[in-house]
């Protein structure tokens, strides 16, 4: 297994999930025009009958909306080298030949199939990708631009209440405001789709929630990610198992009867038989004699 999101990214993922959801759900129930309003009155409706008026219903998304961005700004600050500065030199390079021929065959087998595609010739084959691929390359800076569009008409939206000059600013901010959450309710179908939905995507869905992925899914979906050599993206991993430490083994000493030398200085060669035992010695005449009669008679004692 490998680590493709870290917890961090993880939280902030389904974090984002669920502010995306309140946003959305009370934005729909600000839009109090039926020619504007994509879901029919009925919506508007359902937040009155629940209690929240157009005032409260706005309030609430003010505050959702405040508290996301919030949470965003310290996250991309804090983890900006281990994670927003990796994430958006990913998404924001894309190859012109790779990611544009990527694109459309896989929107092409999406809509027309494999089979079609060859009956007719087409190549069915991916180029290679790396950490994203070009769809979710091009869903990323969707959301970056548009998430950056919402948080910034939003605010101004707000502020441009305060003052009473403010009214053409408020509706600019608005139109803005709405372009972006049109733009993002379009492609966040795509995305849920490709990730939950598609065949083979389901090692991908698992990983929002435990952060790995297999190797074989790798291998085969981001080939150049899983050759790509480490980097500071704080996502390490290894293609190949490390070498195992040679252990360190000790001398064994010998044991047993003649393994020691029975005096100092003295060192018994072993021979074919006891009495032709040979003594070496740098010990007196005297006391050299003395041991040669004592290994004569009593050869078991010296030799195993």
């Amino acid at each position: 297994m490998i680590r493709r999101h870290s917890p961090a990214g993880i939280f902030m993922h389904w974090f984002n999930a669920a502010c995306w959801l309140i946003l959305s759900a009370t934005g729909l129930g600000l839009i109090d025009n039926p020619a504007l309003q994509p879901l029919g009155m009925w919506w508007v409706e359902l937040w009155r009958a629940l209690g929240f008026d157009g005032k409260a219903l706005l309030a609430v998304h003010a505050a959702t909306g405040l508290v996301w961005a919030a949470v965003w700004a310290v996250f991309c600050l804090t983890r900006w080298r281990r994670e927003t500065g990796p994430f958006l030199g990913r998404t924001f390079r894309f190859s012109p030949l790779g990611d544009a021929v990527w694109l459309r065959r896989k929107v092409l087998l999406l809509a027309a199939g494999e089979k079609f595609m060859r009956a007719r010739g087409l190549d069915t084959s991916l180029p290679e990708q790396g950490f994203y691929n070009a769809g979710q390359k091009a869903f990323a800076v969707l959301v970056v631009c548009c998430g950056l569009g919402l948080a910034v008409t939003g605010a101004a939206a707000l502020v441009s209440r305060l003052w009473a000059g403010g009214q053409a600013a408020v509706q600019w901010s608005l139109a803005v405001h709405f372009l972006c959450a049109v733009l993002t309710a379009v492609g966040l179908p795509v995305h849920v789709y490709m990730a939950a939905l598609a065949p083979g995507e389901g090692p991908a869905l698992r990983s929002m929630f435990t952060g790995f992925v297999p190797r074989e899914y790798v291998r085969h979906h981001n080939p150049l990610w899983f050759r790509q050599r480490p980097d500071s993206s704080g996502v390490r991993f290894r293609t190949r198992p490390e070498p195992a430490r040679p252990r360190r083994v000790r001398p064994v000493r010998p044991r047993g009867r003649g393994a020691r030398r029975p005096f100092p200085g003295l060192a018994f060669h072993n021979a074919p038989t006891p009495r032709s035992c040979i003594l070496q010695s740098g010990a007196p005449d005297g006391f050299s004699n003395t041991v040669k009669i004592l290994l004569i008679f009593f050869p078991a004692r010296w030799h195993a």
